[in-house]
């Protein structure tokens, strides 16, 4: 089945400069005789941004406006008798009732449809070949009608089937699903909650718990310290900010969350003696992990469930099920509870709630969540202005739908760039129906907790002058789950301090506080992120290295000798695994050098590049499909920073907030410059700009101001509350 492009229409490219002249049988948009209308009671575009108001409508009659021979006669556009109607037989332009648009009964139709009538590009083929859309040999439809009387793209016999809607862009009024089903007209389910995450690699079960491969690698612990101990501080080698991971966290949020089973365990073993987790040597500790849920395939292998919508949808800011997403809505103007208009709601334990459970696993995390929903908010208010006339329904849809574009912007122009390169991830071709976009266990498992290598042992929290608040600095093991480092000094000193805190580098390294304080101290909560990554894969039955590679398609690597290793990483590794088909996918793919202008090696970044592409081209709203003109221009203009600016007080923040401003200087405070004029409002984000976009407007400034400080270490363990917010999260499966 071929795919149509519908870009050119969004544009006007393919439509807007055909002519209709015709002869004495009509033009190429001529007659049929069919009773079949293609394009039949969609009924006239209405309302405003996202109902295909004024941004389609000018869109339209800027086509029809470039066709000759225009009709007048019984009605031209939208009356009931002709649409734009072609010079007849004599060439006039004037009365002829059969031509143009249509040769059966109606342009814009009796209901504002494009055609009540017969309809079709003519007999050899265009919309309506007799009972086809683009020809007798397929096309948009070799049924009965284009636009069906529901509203769909067919609603008579077509290669699409009855009643499904256009299958490559969403009709007007028409949003995502919260639970992201229905996204894939052909395949519902295709990236929604609660799916069984794909593979891109064959399953290796010979690697899970029990398998003969599992019973002889080295224990996830011993691997950790030998590759993951990091002494002292490594910056990643672009300079970017604590704020990319924290990105990178806040997007993992959005696409991937497996469960946990309720007493299923494979405990990590740990090496005697180690001066953590076994300090007296006794060689009988072990730190707990819990297997992920799964589902049984047709082959009885595991297949762990994703219970989050694949899709970039904002599920972490709007919920991945209708009870979460309506439990946040303030039911009024189209916006979220916010308490005080400044922080999220919390529930019975202080937590803040938000559409990810996860939402609280660090400051820097739940101020990222904070600002978007104030975006939401924002939106929504500027949107009422300009509608008064709109539903709290239609207002909250408009707002998400916009926010959510915002996301997917700033994740594919700002973050993935800084990622896996400019180029790694080709241009986009518009939406394929054919295209899977649901999250790979390979990608969500092992590869893309890269960003766990570029925690930094504290989060800085700075003023607007670049100085450390009264409440101090943080310590990373300090903060989890942890809500009142944000109620007690707000978002901005967090998002300031994350802008301008260089992120430690992608390798194999991890600092002590989640390698040996991962949620507390050792024998009191503490657990070792790197060994709860490297079970976690063997848990999921992911391939070894060489495996993974050559189902890359990259060749196999033979030797801990071979260049392709980070630098002293391939004896490290020789010294827990007896050959490179052992090594764990999450360790490999960080043991790789970068490759071209790529974070991270040639693995990582080709299963990155396919998780991504995936997500963007599968995805039927994504916002290139949906947004055209002025508007897209914006979306693609826009940066994290701008989305800073319009919801805090921050003034002074350099536009990319995912490069530190003065990378590896974190120990030399600096004066931030002056306000440059004319940029960009007031920090409140109230000052707007000449924008196109409804909810488009930019607040705050932008200089390329620096703000570095060192925190002093204050260490101290979680207290009661916190160990048992951790605990609730961590065994119902929200972390590790």
């Amino acid at each position: 089945m071929q795919t149509i492009d519908n870009r050119a229409l969004s544009q006007g490219s393919r439509y807007g400069q055909a002519t209709s002249t015709g002869s004495s049988n009509g033009s190429t948009r001529n007659t049929t005789t069919q009773n079949n209308s293609s394009l039949n009671k969609q009924g006239s575009y209405n309302g405003g941004f996202g109902q295909g108001s004024e941004e389609i409508m000018n869109m339209i009659q800027g086509l029809l406006g470039q066709f000759e021979g225009k009709g007048s006669g019984n009605g031209s556009g939208g009356n009931t008798n002709t649409g734009y109607n072609k010079p007849a037989d004599n060439n006039s332009g004037s009365s002829n009732t059969n031509t143009g648009w249509n040769n059966g009964n109606s342009g814009w139709g009796n209901d504002g449809g494009w055609n009540n009538g017969n309809s079709g590009w003519g007999n050899d083929g265009g919309w309506n070949n007799g009972n086809s859309g683009w020809g007798n040999d397929g096309g948009w439809n070799n049924g009965n009608s284009g636009w069906g009387n529901d509203g769909g793209w067919n609603n008579g016999k077509s290669c699409w089937g009855n009643n499904t809607g256009n299958p490559t862009k969403p009709k007007p009024g028409e949003y995502r699903s919260i639970d992201g089903t229905g996204n894939n007209l052909k395949n519902p389910e295709l990236g929604s909650a609660d799916q069984a995450e794909i593979r891109i690699m064959p399953v290796d079960t010979s690697r899970e718990p029990g398998g003969t491969t599992f019973n002889n690698l080295p224990s996830p612990r011993e691997v950790s310290n030998a590759v993951s101990a990091q002494e002292g501080s490594t910056t990643n080698s672009k300079g970017l900010s604590d704020m990319f991971w924290v990105w990178g966290q806040f997007l993992d949020h959005d696409i991937t969350l497996v469960h946990t089973t309720a007493d299923e365990y494979e405990n990590i073993a740990i090496p005697s003696p180690d001066p953590y987790f076994d300090p007296n040597g006794t060689g009988t500790a072990t730190m707990g992990f819990t297997r992920s849920a799964y589902e049984l395939d047709a082959n009885g292998q595991r297949q762990q469930i994703n219970s989050i919508t694949s899709f970039i949808d904002g599920s972490n800011v709007y919920g991945s099920d209708e009870a979460t997403a309506d439990s946040l809505r303030a039911h009024e103007g189209g916006k979220m509870i916010m308490n005080g208009g400044e922080l999220m709601p919390e529930d019975a334990t202080g937590q803040y709630m938000a559409g990810d459970v996860r939402a609280n696993e660090n400051p820097a995390l739940t101020s990222m969540h904070t600002l978007w929903v104030r975006e939401h908010n924002r939106i929504a208010d500027e949107l009422a202005q300009q509608h008064p006339e709109w539903s709290d329904e239609q207002l909250y849809q408009e707002a998400r739908k916009t926010n959510v574009a915002q996301i997917q912007a700033i994740t594919y122009n700002e973050f993935l760039p800084a990622l896996v390169g400019e180029d790694a991830i080709a241009d986009y071709k518009g939406y394929d129906p054919n295209v899977d976009p649901t999250i790979s266990n390979e990608f969500a498992a092992a590869i893309y907790r890269l960003g766990h290598t570029m925690l930094s042992p504290n989060l800085l929290r700075l003023d607007e002058n670049g100085e450390t608040i009264p409440e101090g600095n943080l310590a990373l093991r300090d903060s989890f789950f942890n809500p009142s480092a944000v109620s007690e000094a707000g978002i901005d000193p967090i998002l300031r301090g994350a802008a301008t805190q260089t992120a430690q580098a992608v390798d194999t390294m991890i600092v002590d506080d989640v390698r040996n304080f991962l949620f507390g101290q050792p024998g009191e909560g503490g657990f070792d992120l790197a060994s709860l990554n490297i079970q976690r894969g063997r848990d999921h039955g992911l391939p070894g290295y060489n495996d993974a590679r050559e189902a890359m398609g990259l060749s196999r690597i033979e030797s801990f000798d071979d260049p392709i290793w980070r630098d002293g990483v391939g004896a490290k590794l020789a010294q827990v695994y007896n050959s490179p088909d052992d090594v764990d996918l999450w360790v490999a793919g960080l043991a790789e050098k970068e490759t071209g202008d790529s974070l991270v090696g040639e693995l990582s970044t080709a299963v990155l590049v396919d998780q991504f592409t995936r997500l963007r081209d599968g995805d039927r709203f994504w916002y290139e499909n949906q947004f055209s003109g002025q508007q897209l221009r914006e979306l693609n203009n826009l940066q994290l920073s701008d989305i800073i600016k319009r919801n805090t007080d921050i003034q002074n923040i350099q536009d990319e907030v995912m490069v530190a401003p003065t990378a590896n200087q974190e120990n030399q405070p600096t004066t931030p410059p002056t306000q440059q004029p004319g940029q960009h409002g007031t920090g409140s984000g109230n000052t707007p700009y000449n924008s196109t976009f409804p909810g488009f407007n930019r607040g705050g400034s932008q200089t390329n101001g620096a703000f570095p400080s060192m925190m002093q270490n204050r260490f101290f363990m979680l207290n009661p509350q916190q160990i048992f917010n951790f605990q609730q999260a961590f065994w119902k499966g929200h972390l590790g």
